[in-house]
């Protein structure tokens, strides 16, 4: 039961992650086009094409996330190590888009202190997943169903 509760909260979390990467990645899509515009502020020229870089490193994320609930569901070896990689790699790319935007220069108003609410609430639930993943898959009985005991 809680490794089937586990397995549906990461294709949950996979889904989101496609999603708004497809969607972040869309908007900066459209954007590139304005870049050689003398007039849009010189960061745009780095900032754009770096948060459409991890847009689309979510997308893999989120596929690899739903890669992981297959792993999980049918006690393969990869996906209990999967379980370990994925929330990790969610915490970087979370880490790092909160990076980008800190980087923003403040006269721009790109960031207002809510505009962080969605990155914090993904940090939040990367570091709950990391703890699932130490915490439960790590017990012996788990451990057993995915041959590592």
């Amino acid at each position: 039961m809680g490794l089937s509760l586990i397995a549906l909260v990461w294709a949950l979390i996979g889904l989101a992650d496609i999603i708004s990467g497809l969607s972040t990645a869309n908007g900066d899509y459209s954007a590139m086009q304005y870049l050689s515009n003398p007039a849009v502020p010189q960061w745009f020229q780095f900032g754009v094409p770096a948060e459409l870089t991890l847009a689309y490193l979510s997308v893999i994320l989120g596929i690899a996330e739903l890669i992981l609930v297959f792993g999980l569901w049918r006690g393969k070896r990869w996906g209990y190590y999967l379980a370990f990689i994925a929330p990790a790699i969610g915490l970087i790319l979370g880490f790092a888009g909160i990076g980008l935007y800190q980087s923003a220069p403040a006269s721009l108003g790109l960031i207002t202190g809510s505009d962080y609410t969605p990155i914090f609430e993904g940090l939040g639930l990367g570091v709950l997943m990391l703890a699932v993943s130490v915490l439960y898959l790590r017990r012996g009985y788990v451990k057993a169903h995915f041959g590592l005991a």
